[in-house]
């Protein structure tokens, strides 16, 4: 689940997950993204491919995927994992905020989303991606259905 970015709006895109479909190979998942967009009663969901590559040395830490059916592929680095691997935080290689910075996002597990976020993660976000903390995540995210419509039983990857 994304907590928070350094980007947006905390009135914009609630309950932002994402869950790994199936793994093709250690450098490609499907994966379906979920967002409550403004106004929905539902999650909407997008099935897209991740290919994981390396910035540097021998590390596989940049995902490329589409947010979106009409969003071009974005490269996010994953730019911290803490200790336990229950926070991450990516910070975008090629879209930067308005003031400068380039996007980022903390995520945090399933299984910790309703915990308090690790203090050296945070630290970590403020560090990297400033002291802009839009808010995204929301204790009802976890429980929310999918839309039946837009979420299809059987994923089929847009790549």
């Amino acid at each position: 689940y994304v907590w928070f970015t350094n980007y947006g709006r905390n009135d914009m895109y609630h309950c932002q997950s994402s869950e790994i479909l199936e793994v093709k190979s250690e450098d490609m998942w499907n994966v379906r993204l979920r967002v409550m967009e403004p106004g929905a009663k539902n999650l909407s969901c997008f099935d897209t491919q991740v290919n994981i590559t390396k910035k540097k040395g021998t590390e596989r830490n940049v995902l490329s995927y589409k947010v979106g059916p009409r969003r071009s592929v974005q490269k996010r680095e994953l730019i911290y994992v803490n200790e336990n691997a229950t926070c991450y935080i990516l910070r975008d290689l090629d879209v930067k905020t308005t003031e400068g910075q380039y996007e980022c996002q903390l995520l945090m597990t399933q299984f910790t989303a309703g915990l308090d976020i690790p203090s050296d993660c945070k630290k970590n976000y403020t560090c990297h991606c400033g002291n802009r903390m839009a808010g995204s995540f929301r204790f009802y995210c976890l429980k929310e259905a999918d839309n039946a419509t837009l979420c299809p039983t059987s994923p089929v990857p847009q790549c």
